[in-house]
This record gives C-alpha cells, structure tokens and sequence, in this order.
C-alpha cells in the first residue's frame, strides 16, 4: 500500500505540517479509510534519501492525532526500517528525534501496525508493531481485531517488547 493507492481512491487526507518551509517531506501520510476502517497512515516519501527531524515530528504529529481519535496508525515497514537504520548512522540531532518518537510509541494508547514482508522487516518494526501484515485485507482485519484489546494491554506488551529489546 503506497500513496498513491491512497490518494488515487479518494482515500487519504494528508497532513502537511512544516511544508512551507519545505521541510519535512520525507514522511507522507495522514488520516485515511482502510476499507471502512478509519486509521493515521505514514511512509516514506519515494523521493526521500534521509529522514530529518522535521519529518520524525509529522510523525510524532500523526501518532498524536491517532490518540486524540483513537484511529489505529499503520506505517510502512520501509519506513520503520529507514528510521532504524538512521538510529545506527545519523546525526546525534536525527537520533534524538527518532528516540522521542520511539518514547512517543511505547505509550500510545491505540494499535500500531505495520505494512510489510515479516522476514525481511528489521527488529525495529518486530518490536514496534502490534501486528504485521503484508497486504490491505490482512491490515484491516488486524486493525479490527486490535482495536477490540484494551489500550492499557497493548500499551504493556508495546512496552514489554521495547524493554526485553532493550536488555538483549
């Protein structure tokens, strides 16, 4: 699921934030329907080399929209990868930004899945992810049946897997 399959159906209204400095475009994504599921959506722009601060703040943005509407957030597995390889190679500012926004994950009240083949997503989108899926169907019937737990319970296990990372 790119953006465009979003955009060409109707189906996305995308966040643009900090686009009048021209910043921040790394990240594409908004609130979108899934089906007749309402969620928050994030990639990575195709077009993007790195991912800056700005960018990780969309995301940052977008996660708190999830919480204020209680929508599910699905992401791209190619993003989570892109920002975990930018953890291990960027600038401190850059990892800094992408650690708020790890922090920002471990206390999210609603479910977070991620869109992508599970053998080849890193440990980063395993340990983020309370689902992961590989196509749209699968995406919404995961959505549906995560957003029936209760958030205190996902919010746990998010937590438990981040710290069990952590340690090992």
């Amino acid at each position: 699921m790119k953006f465009q399959d979003f955009a060409s159906a109707g189906t996305l209204i995308e966040l643009f934030g900090d686009r009048t400095e021209w910043i921040g475009n790394a990240i594409v994504g908004g609130l979108a329907w899934l089906g007749s599921e309402k969620i928050i959506w994030a990639e990575v722009h195709e077009k993007s080399e790195e991912i800056d601060p700005s960018s990780v703040r969309r995301l940052q943005r977008l996660l708190q929209i999830s919480t204020q509407t209680g929508r599910a957030t699905l992401l791209s597995g190619h993003l989570i990868d892109r920002l975990a390889h930018q953890v291990q190679q960027a600038s401190i500012e850059r990892r800094v930004a992408i650690q708020l926004w790890v922090n920002q994950v471990m206390d999210h009240p609603t479910p977070i899945v991620i869109v992508g083949q599970k053998a080849k997503l890193g440990a980063y989108a395993k340990i983020l992810a309370d689902g992961i899926v590989t196509d749209k169907s699968e995406a919404i019937q995961m959505i549906r049946e995560l957003i029936q737990m209760p958030k205190e319970k996902l919010q746990l296990e998010r937590q438990q897997r981040i710290v069990s990372s952590a340690l090992n």
